[in-house]
């Protein structure tokens, strides 16, 4: 007999794995949801991913991982790509769904979507995974970029950001809604078995990083770093990707005791590497506009799994998580 609880799906723009998305949706079966998935590439992104986990299923029945950048003009392909989901999603029952946006243009996709392909919506809401503030430093993208995050954050049932800071500036745009209106919602961190994490002092001397390879994300000091740690006789470990990826792989190959290991999907893998090291590095540029807002995973997972943590970031203290 078919269940009549709602279907949760999450839909969202994908850039890496392990992301925002990915951890909502794995904190919603823990609960027993039947949640799903529909992750479209980023615009403007270093990776083309695509996802689609349909509530009940474990695995993905659409994966896409390529190293491509990906073009403005593939978003339209990804429209459809959520009709799609939405018209599958429709065949395999009429029970009523609860939208999840995680950035403002795939919430408004998927209610579109959705409305289109006549499944029932039950409720919705806008999660704001981050607060793109250098959006807001062009003509035409801050026009853009403000307007729909106002139609979002006027039209979701739910609104939600990952800081006190994101929710002031969501509510700053005016004729949407109150900061005491929109929930504060940080993002989750991973979570590793005991017995996956070894004692602090048991660990070798090692240095890691894991997340995005930008200018905004450190990189430069990143590589700096590890040249000095490596002559001090410390191992160091990188794993991501982003536009600085290939500075990184030369580096590795030129340092003696800089690995780098790409793109790590698997938890187990990630829950290894930083076992393998006392302290994480989280070296946001605290000059990039979008990092006053931003939420940092990449400590959060540090922590998670017992290392000690160096960051650059001035928000990190502010969050008890």
């Amino acid at each position: 007999m078919a269940s009549s609880a709602p279907r949760w799906i999450i839909a969202t723009h994908a850039l890496l794995p392990n992301g925002p998305a990915h951890r909502l949706l794995a904190a919603l079966r823990q609960q027993d949801r039947r949640v799903g998935l529909c992750a479209v590439p980023m615009p403007g992104g270093v990776r083309t991913r695509a996802e689609w986990y349909f509530p009940g299923k474990a695995e993905p029945e659409l994966f896409i991982d390529r190293q491509h950048r990906v073009p403005i003009w593939r978003e339209p392909l990804s429209a459809c790509d959520i009709v799609r989901f939405a018209w599958r999603l429709r065949s395999t029952g009429r029970d009523p769904v609860v939208i999840v946006g995680c950035d403002p243009v795939a919430y408004l996709e998927a209610i579109t979507a959705f409305g289109v392909c006549a499944v029932g919506v039950l409720s919705d809401a806008a999660w704001f995974v981050d607060w793109s503030a250098q959006r807001l430093d062009g003509r035409l993208s801050s026009l853009a970029y403000k307007n729909v995050a106002r139609a979002v954050a006027r039209r979701a049932t739910v609104v939600g950001a990952i800081s006190s800071p994101a929710a002031e500036a969501i509510a700053g745009l005016g004729r949407s809604r109150r900061t005491a209106d929109i929930l504060i919602f940080p993002n989750l961190p991973l979570f590793f078995p005991d017995d996956d994490i070894p004692a602090w002092d048991d660990r070798p001397r090692g240095v890691v990083y894991l997340g995005g390879l930008s200018p905004e994300q450190g990189v430069e000091l990143l590589l700096q770093a590890a040249v000095t740690l490596t002559d001090a006789g410390c191992t160091f470990d990188i794993a991501g990707d982003g536009p600085s990826a290939t500075d990184v792989a030369v580096a590795a190959s030129r340092i003696r005791g800089l690995r780098f290991h790409g793109v790590v999907h698997d938890q187990r893998e990630l829950a290894a590497i930083m076992s393998g090291a006392r302290v994480g590095l989280a070296l946001y540029d605290p000059e990039f506009p979008m990092n006053a807002f931003n939420d940092p995973l990449k400590v959060k997972d540090y922590l998670s799994a017992g290392l000690r943590v160096v960051t650059t970031s001035p928000r990190v203290t502010e969050d008890g998580v």
